[in-house]
């Protein structure tokens, strides 16, 4: 099956309503530029026709696997290969970092350096960025080419598109670990219970810190866990930052860098 793409500008402008705004002039471009909100992230795409589809999405429509292989199944089994592969060398390599190693971890470095595919979309904090990647590779109508006062002149795929999500739009990684903060107080309230009276102090740390709370985290930041509660409509916004667990006066990291994603200011929108 080949991926589907917009035919045209006006069903585009369907499917985003109001949302959609047609640029045709330096003028129309600083007025829009001008205008961009903070706390949004942006991609962009060099095609206006194309769709925006995860790699794991590509590979399913384009092979036809539908119902004959379950996508997420697919997708441990990659993260498990990774947390193995030549004697578990990225895991050395994260640990060595001092950073807590995640199933988002190992979906980074697909996401950019293996053939693999993942249920994540890049975008990135950086407007600059996303007019980089919406203008390279684009093709546009010579100077004069159709009317410019009305897109509709023009074929779709000669324009390029930028999207945007404000914060409104998405659920960010703050939110997320504030959410788990107090699943992770009702944790160690359950595994407090459970100390002996007599219980020296590397007892009661194993028992609250290394039982209760660490499997509790690496339960949480697991693909099988987010996919399950995150909310079908909002995606998730990953971004690779040190976030407080307020319940333990801890921290923990979404540890989602890789060069390619730091040198572009980059952020993963994850929707299950």
């Amino acid at each position: 099956m080949r991926l589907q793409k917009y035919n045209n500008i006006e069903d585009k402008g369907k499917v985003f309503g109001g949302k959609y705004k047609y640029i045709l002039t330096v003028k129309d471009f600083e007025d829009w530029y001008n205008g961009l909100q903070s706390d949004s992230v942006y991609r962009g795409l060099n095609n206006a026709s194309y769709k925006n589809y995860t790699s794991l999405q590509r590979l399913y429509l384009t092979h036809d696997y539908g119902v004959k292989m379950d996508p997420w199944k697919f997708v441990e089994k990659e993260i498990e290969y990774l947390k193995v592969a030549n004697n578990h060398f990225l895991e050395r390599f994260l640990n060595s970092t001092n950073m807590e190693v995640t199933d988002f971890s190992y979906l980074s470095y697909l996401q950019h350096y293996k053939d693999g595919a993942t249920p994540l979309l890049d975008f990135t904090t950086d407007i600059k960025t996303a007019l980089f990647f919406m203008c390279d590779g684009a093709t546009f109508p010579n100077s004069g080419d159709g009317d410019i006062s009305n897109y509709n002149s023009h074929p779709i795929s000669s324009f390029a598109s930028v999207y945007y999500l404000h914060k409104a739009d998405y659920y960010d990684s703050e939110q997320f670990i504030n959410g788990i903060s107090g699943i992770l107080k009702e944790t160690i309230e359950s595994q407090c219970n459970r100390i002996p009276h007599n219980a020296d102090l590397k007892t009661i740390f194993k028992l609250v810190v290394e039982e209760g709370t660490k499997n509790r985290i690496n339960l949480n930041m697991s693909l099988k866990y987010m996919k399950e509660v995150i909310r079908k409509d909002v995606p998730l916004l990953l971004e690779d930052k040190v976030l407080p667990i307020n319940c333990i006066n801890s921290k923990t990291n979404f540890v989602i860098a890789n060069p390619n994603l730091v040198a572009q200011n980059g952020c993963f929108l994850f929707n299950s």
